[in-house]
């Protein structure tokens, strides 16, 4: 059976989105990551009293897990667009990669924009890697004028809680910080922390 992990999510227009990961049990994995991901699709409620109306979802497939890469680790609604955020694995580490789209239109994916390295073009496969050593999980929040701050787990399953700035939703982003070692990792083997 599939499920979704969810992935960051924001709240737009009266409607709560996200890009959930679709996930499915893998008995060949290793202990503890024994899943395998599918895709990702474009998960739609209604707010209803303050919360999402899970009971009338809307949900879509979506290209954004293709050419070994995935988006929708985190989102950043700055100005008139939406950052989403994703990864690639690189040979040296797992890569942040950039997407942006105008707030009107999120839900049409072939209006989103990736970042090269230079500029937003409307090509997925030209996203480059503009941070090195982040995870699935993370975020990246405005912290003034021209400063943004990048906060992950060093390197996917390390015991360490990393950040990097920059002065752009999409860099450059300064060299990776650990900030905090999260030590319960080292009660027994089968002890995950992220």
């Amino acid at each position: 059976a599939n499920y979704y992990w969810l992935q960051d999510g924001l709240v737009l227009d009266g409607y709560y989105y996200t890009l959930a990961s679709v996930i499915t049990n893998d008995e060949s994995g290793p202990e503890g990551f024994k899943f395998r991901l599918l895709g990702v699709d474009l998960v739609k409620a209604p707010i209803q009293g303050g919360i999402p109306d899970f009971a009338r979802v809307i949900r879509r497939k979506t290209p954004l897990c293709a050419y070994g890469m995935l988006f929708g680790s985190a989102f950043l609604v700055d100005g008139e667009y939406i950052y989403i955020y994703g990864y690639r694995d690189a040979d040296s580490a797992r890569e942040l990669l950039v997407a942006r789209v105008e707030k009107q239109n999120f839900e049409n994916i072939e209006t989103w924009e990736f970042f090269d390295g230079r500029e937003f073009c409307p090509d997925m496969r030209r996203a480059v890697g503009v941070l090195q050593h982040v995870s699935c999980e993370m975020s990246v929040t405005r912290m003034g004028e021209k400063r943004y701050l990048a906060v992950f787990q060093y390197d996917t399953n390390s015991w360490y809680v990393a950040y990097a700035l920059a002065p752009s939703p999409w860099g450059p982003f300064g060299a990776p910080h650990k900030a905090y070692e999260a030590t319960e990792g080292q009660l027994c083997a089968s002890a995950y922390v992220y």
